[in-house]
């Protein structure tokens, strides 16, 4: 599984990419990731994920997955980010 995440805006505004192939995972963060991704029922959730009003300094989320023959992008707006994706893209963050 290839996972890209990039995140943009924020305060500065700045642009980061991310991306973790499971296969250069270490067994045990192979299993904590797709365990992250089934609580996050990523494959359920709509690709646009939009706040009801543009709120400046707010990150912004782009996340592509690619599962053998699953695909998945989802564009999603910080405040709206559902609370089972949170952790997704925490440890994305950290381990990209």
């Amino acid at each position: 599984m290839r996972i890209s995440l990039t995140r943009s805006g924020g305060l500065t505004g700045l642009r980061r990419s991310f991306t973790v192939d499971d296969e250069q995972l270490a067994p045990a963060d192979r299993a904590h990731l797709r365990a992250l991704i089934d609580r996050a029922g990523l494959f359920g959730l709509s690709a646009r994920l939009t706040a009801p009003q543009r709120q400046p300094d707010r990150f912004q989320y782009e996340l592509q997955v690619e599962d053998g023959a699953r695909r998945q992008v989802l564009i999603a707006d910080e405040a709206v980010v559902p609370a089972t994706l949170a952790p997704l893209l925490e440890w994305l963050t950290q381990h990209g």
